[in-house]
């Protein structure tokens, strides 16, 4: 019963790191950004977790890897086991970004991007896409991805769609 149990989690997890994967490489690429980094509260929004054990970043990279080849968690120093940052890149060079956890804070990360702006990398806080709307639902997700699929919506005018719950 335990195996059919972790079977369904797994099926349910990888569905909702694909969808997320897919919504934040629309975003990506209507906002023409190289690679999207999120911060610890959004990595825990997205996929519904209270912390970010190393298996399951293991699984969400695995997952997102056909959208995001590049994927880079910065942990807490001396804590594998609490990411901070989450840098998600199309390409799967990440040779620009430091080692280890040197970018434990904010200011760190913002520094870091400033740093990029002038180059052919476009670095942006997911923050910054997402504005004041902050982190939509897997059910909004869903359904802008469902109108843009459709036709019904254009990629340029996509905006964060609120559901009535």
């Amino acid at each position: 019963m335990t195996t059919i149990r972790k079977r369904e989690i797994r099926k349910y997890r990888r569905r909702l790191h694909r969808t997320v994967a897919l919504y934040l490489a629309l975003k990506a690429w209507c906002a023409g950004i190289n690679c999207i980094v999120l911060s610890r509260s959004e990595l825990i929004k997205f996929f519904d977790m209270e912390n970010t054990p190393g298996i399951r970043m293991s699984e969400i990279e695995k997952d997102m890897k056909p959208w995001f080849k590049g994927f880079k968690p910065y942990h807490r120093e001396n804590n594998n086991t609490y990411v901070t940052w989450l840098f998600l890149l199309q390409s799967d060079d990440t040779s620009f970004l430091p080692p280890g956890s040197n970018l434990s804070t904010s200011p760190g990360v913002k520094k870091l991007i400033e740093g990029l702006a002038g180059g052919e990398r476009k670095v942006i806080l997911l923050s910054e896409i997402l504005g004041e709307t902050g982190v939509p639902t897997q059910r909004d997700m869903i359904t802008e991805l469902t109108l843009l699929t459709a036709g019904l919506m254009s990629p340029t005018s996509t905006t964060h769609i609120k559901l009535n719950s």
